[in-house]
């Protein structure tokens, strides 16, 4: 029997649709209560611009989810439960962004949110990650779970550390999440619920783009940046859990955010004393004005995924022995150019 496609484009095409307007009402708004970012010596921008647009997303994709999973998927109450608690922590981390970007909260006071989250998300998979418990030595499993909050933690800022220049943190959210759904339905007949919820967020996000890519006439913000990594902590658990994708290809798929985040801060923490504070060190923000464009620097990102990256995550999925040495390869251009333009490179 032949799937019926045509709920799946209608829920996409809503979905498009309502965040286009929502973003513009929302930005209209934004400027007219002083929701603004203005330009500082951290920042990669000068003028004064509309921020905290994040949370159309988050609200959008939360409610798109919501009316896909028990509307059209008509998923069992236990996979539903999972999408509310998923979506609670998930309006949770939206309204401590968008606050952030209101009234600048303290790092300390995010950080712990932020670990509380990691610990939440622990608790929404407990099931899953109660399994790798039972085979792990008993002496191992705080330090398993303290790592696995760490990883959490690290995860979610990574999207907003890579949030600093026009479209560069969204472009690279669509090129991720359309990656996966792509990935997933090559190992599916018809769309999966996994597969259906990356397409949902990446048609939300190329929404919103629209008014980020450079010239950005909004800022998603901390509320955006934070829910998206947020989310993907979430997917990426799910996913490898249910045995759509390895941790190999999410490496992939990640690797340019992976790697220049962290590696930045490798050679930050080195570099500099007080390693931690807000910078503009990032390679792709020091290229940004070496360039004195944030579009240039956008495009050769996603040139990345296409002719790097993409095919990469395909051939973990078709060659899982050599999965490793392939996630370790995908690594390897991205590392070249932070080490080369980004903390090493700046005169801070």
């Amino acid at each position: 029997m032949q799937e019926n496609y045509l709920p799946y484009i209608e829920l996409l095409t809503l979905s498009f649709s309502l965040t286009i307007i929502s973003t513009l009402l929302y930005r209209f708004i934004a400027l007219k209560l002083g929701i603004h970012a203005e330009p500082n010596n951290r920042s990669s921008h000068n003028k004064t611009i509309a921020t905290g647009g994040g949370i159309i997303i988050s609200f959008i994709f939360l409610w798109s989810t919501i009316y896909f999973l028990f509307y059209i998927e008509k998923v069992p109450p236990e996979i539903f439960q999972l999408a509310v608690g998923i979506a609670m922590g998930a309006f949770a981390i939206t309204i401590v962004g968008f606050i952030d970007d209101i009234l600048d909260t303290k790092a300390i006071t995010k950080l712990f949110i932020q670990i509380m989250l990691g610990i939440w998300i622990i608790f929404i998979f407990l099931d899953n990650i109660q399994s790798i418990l039972n085979i792990l030595d008993g002496s191992l499993h705080w330090p398993f779970i303290f790592l696995i909050i760490f990883l959490l933690v690290w995860l979610i800022n990574v999207f907003n550390f890579m949030d600093a220049i026009d479209g560069m943190a969204l472009s690279g959210t669509i090129l991720i999440a359309i990656g996966a759904a792509c990935l997933i339905l090559y190992g599916h007949e018809g769309i999966s619920v996994n597969s259906m919820l990356f397409l949902l967020l990446a048609i939300i996000c190329l929404a919103f783009l629209l008014f980020n890519y450079p010239p950005a006439s909004i800022f998603m913000g901390d509320a955006g940046s934070l829910f998206l990594g947020y989310i993907f902590c979430c997917m990426i658990i799910k996913t490898i859990f249910d045995g759509d994708l390895s941790i190999w290809t999410w490496i992939v798929l990640l690797g340019h955010f992976l790697t220049e985040t962290t590696l930045t801060t490798l050679l930050r923490i080195k570099l500099t004393r007080k390693w931690y504070k807000a910078h503009r060190a990032m390679a792709y923000q020091n290229l940004a004005r070496i360039y004195n464009s944030h579009k240039k620097v956008t495009n050769y990102s996603i040139f990345h995924y296409f002719i790097w990256l993409y095919p990469i995550a395909w051939l973990t999925t078709i060659s899982e022995n050599f999965a490793f040495l392939l996630a370790f390869i995908s690594l390897l251009p991205s590392a070249y150019v932070t080490y080369n333009y980004g903390p090493l490179y700046s005169n801070e």
